[in-house]
């Protein structure tokens, strides 16, 4: 698993779907949380600890998997045996196939984070309805604020690239509202 996560044609977003790499996650993630079992309770010899490393160290670079899809590798292998901890960023990541950039420091992606939840939940940049329906929910709580893609057809079934442009045209659209660009 660890060649296949590592070779995997992650730059070929126009040939695999979300749903294809959501498959991929799920056995990443089912095969990370046996692995870690087997060596908290040292059911076999050969399983150590540096494997298990290093196969979470591999699964948290795939660039296809997303910021919560991370987040959950990590906890499958609690207590990380590669000191990795859990973002406060990550836990409220809003998108699917985008990801953050990793030079992009803590700092850099909570500003975004809060024009975004400004454009989503300021009540002078949303509609009353909108307002509403947000602080009901709980964009209320998330650090994003209420971030909706409206997804043009199953996002499982689009190409990793259509369902990027997607998120990215809701991106696009957030800071033209705050920036009060047509």
């Amino acid at each position: 698993m660890i060649s296949t996560l590592a070779k995997y044609p992650w730059w070929a977003v126009n040939h695999y779907t979300v749903k294809d790499r959501d498959v991929l996650f799920q056995t990443t993630e089912k095969m990370l949380r046996a692995l870690a079992n087997a060596v908290k309770y040292k059911q076999f010899n050969i399983v150590h600890e540096r494997l298990l490393a290093e196969f979470q160290e591999t699964s948290l670079k795939a660039p296809g998997f997303s910021e919560k899809q991370k987040t959950r590798l990590i906890l499958a292998a609690k207590p990380s045996p590669t000191g990795v901890t859990i973002s406060r960023i990550a836990t409220d990541w809003p998108f699917e196939t985008l990801v953050r950039n990793p030079n992009a420091s803590d700092e850099m992606v909570e500003f975004y984070a809060y024009l975004f939840r400004k454009a989503t939940m300021s009540p002078t940049m949303v509609s009353l309805a909108e307002h509403s329906a947000a602080e009901a929910s709980n964009a209320a709580t998330s650090l994003f604020g209420n971030i909706v893609i409206p997804w043009s057809s199953s996002k499982e079934t689009m190409t990793f690239a259509e369902a990027a442009s997607q998120e990215w045209a809701v991106v696009e659209a957030l800071l033209r509202r705050l920036l009060c660009v047509p």
